[in-house]
């Protein structure tokens, strides 16, 4: 299982015992990103409210369809759906200049049932099967109380007739929770028809394709509508002569025909995707996860150079060791002696020769205890140059280190430079493990005076943990 651990972070250095050296810059910083936080949460749920929750698309396809393909299409509802129909006749009546219903001469014939529709009544009918014919029944064998019937009407003009062609209407409300059709409406057409002609009238279907991808665990929205993109009309000659039906043993004149062709090659589909919380909470946190890292890499270019100058000056700033008593070392170390304890400090390194003999390690020891008092009085100047206060460097000039064409000659500048430079040295990994290999080979070369302080566990820190364990 440790193979498939990738959630366990690597080690961190700590900087001045903390886990980041913290700035007033960096606080200030957060406060400026903490307020464009809160505007963006306001600016976003706001938004989010009075704003549309659909996003949509529409596409216009426009292909030609091999006749497998159109038949493949006509098995389809969404592209081949059955729709209501309904129907009526009339004719303008000159006097009153109103519109006279004329319904109940008049029939309809399904040409692909072989059956008659009322009139009066509505209908269902899938598009391409759509094939009725608009009938007058003869009382005769020429058809002549047809005539009779239209000059007992009060027209003008035979094109004063009309008819009058109803079906399922839609409407699309793109921003509806429930579904973007709507099927609450009826759409119409008036045909203008000639009482002495039969009038042939091709519709063509244009398909309206909606889809919309649901969320979690809902079925996603599919469904289709469609609408009479346009019509052609064609007249036929004087309905007496040419256009005589006879249906059970029955003669009719045809007035009217009507039938559909759908448009295979073009039609208009949506896709529309709801905008939902969780989509208000990816824009949101996107945003500022970004704005953050821009908020980090302009604090970078002033943090970098800030933790080098502030490790070195607090390394020049301690304070300063305090001086070595020699008189209380020459006495340990005479009272070693005197028991037969070989323990001297790393400081006090003596060869052993020189413990086998009292007098001449007496000797040796003053010698010793003289050659370190020059040495601490060298170490004690050198820690009165270390301990020399740096000098306070403006804000700006950390920022100002990263421009390498601009005020690199100033005093600020260098000292930065130089901070930057001994920092990277000595806590680059190479340095740090080559300095380790060499005390690791010192330490093995080395005999140890106290071997007891050959453990980690001697340290205050491990003495600590102990108490718990």
């Amino acid at each position: 299982m440790r193979s498939f651990d990738i959630i366990s972070e690597s080690p961190t250095l700590f900087l001045f015992e903390k886990e980041s050296n913290k700035t007033n810059f960096g606080g200030f910083l957060f406060l400026i990103y903490f307020v464009i936080i809160i505007l963006i949460i306001i600016y976003y749920v706001v938004d989010y409210v009075e704003n549309d929750k659909y996003v949509i698309q529409s596409f216009s396809h426009f292909n030609y369809k091999s006749q497998k393909e159109i038949q493949l299409i006509n098995k389809n509802e969404l592209f081949n759906p059955n729709i209501n129909f309904s129907m009526h006749l009339e004719y303008l009546d000159d006097d009153n200049d109103t519109y006279i219903n004329i319904d109940n001469k008049f029939l309809i014939y399904d040409n692909n049932a072989s059956e008659f529709i009322d009139i009066k009544n509505k209908f269902n009918k899938q598009i391409n099967k759509f094939d009725v014919v608009i009938l007058y029944e003869c009382k005769n064998s020429n058809c002549s109380d047809y005539y009779d019937y239209i000059s007992s009407l009060n027209i003008e003009q035979m094109n004063d007739f009309y008819l009058t062609f109803n079906y399922d209407g839609f409407s699309l409300d793109h921003q509806s929770p429930k579904q973007p059709i709507l099927r609450d409406d009826t759409f119409s057409i008036k045909y203008q028809l000639n009482f002495n002609s039969t009038m042939d009238i091709k519709n063509i279907w244009r398909n309206i394709i909606y889809n919309e991808q649901k969320e979690f665990l809902q079925s996603d929205y599919r469904d289709s509508c469609g609408y009479v993109e346009n019509y052609n009309t064609f007249s036929h000659g004087y309905i007496k002569t040419t256009k005589l039906k006879k249906i059970n043993d029955k003669k009719y004149l045809k007035i009217c025909q009507i039938k559909f062709n759908i448009n295979y090659k073009q039609y208009t589909e949506y896709f529309r995707n709801r905008v939902s919380e969780l989509d208000l909470l990816a824009n949101i946190f996107s945003l500022v996860a970004n704005i953050f890292e821009i908020v980090k890499m302009i604090f970078g270019f002033y943090s970098g150079n800030f933790n080098s100058f502030k490790i070195v000056e607090k390394l020049l700033n301690k304070s300063p060791p305090s001086p070595k008593n020699k008189f209380k070392k020459i006495t340990e170390i005479n009272n070693i002696n005197d028991n037969d304890n070989k323990f001297l400090s790393i400081n006090d390194d003596i060869s052993e020769k020189c413990l086998n003999d009292n007098d001449k390690n007496n000797n040796e020891i003053m010698k010793d205890t003289d050659e370190e008092e020059n040495e601490e009085n060298e170490n004690d100047d050198l820690n009165a140059g270390e301990n020399k206060k740096i000098q306070k460097i403006r804000f700006f000039d950390f920022f100002l280190n990263n421009l390498n064409f601009c005020c690199k000659k100033r005093k600020q500048q260098k000292i930065i430079d130089i901070c930057n430079d001994l920092v990277s040295k000595y806590s680059s990994i190479d340095i740090m493990i080559k300095n380790q290999i060499l005390f690791e080979n010192l330490y093995q070369d080395y005999k140890w005076n106290d071997p007891g302080l050959n453990s980690i566990e001697k340290n205050n820190l491990f003495v600590q943990l102990n108490t718990y364990l």
